[in-house]
């Protein structure tokens, strides 16, 4: 049985409003990762300019994209 999580993502470059909060399976991990159960979590102002693609070029977004880069 795959594990779900809940998380804030988006699937395409279309700013702010484009977030949306809901579950997706828990990723598998990769060497040098960890899985952290958190309680609550923040954006920044730089999340929002991420969310409109400006940085697209300049760094991999797999979607669905998850923001918090703190």
């Amino acid at each position: 049985m795959k594990k779900e999580m809940r998380a804030a993502k988006f699937n395409k470059f279309n700013g702010p409003k484009g977030v949306e909060v809901g579950t997706m399976e828990v990723p598998e991990l990769k060497e040098g990762e960890i899985l952290v159960k958190i309680k609550a979590a923040g954006v920044n102002p730089v999340d929002a300019v991420i969310t409109k693609g400006y940085y697209k070029d300049m760094m991999p977004h797999p979607f669905p994209v998850i923001p918090g880069w703190d």
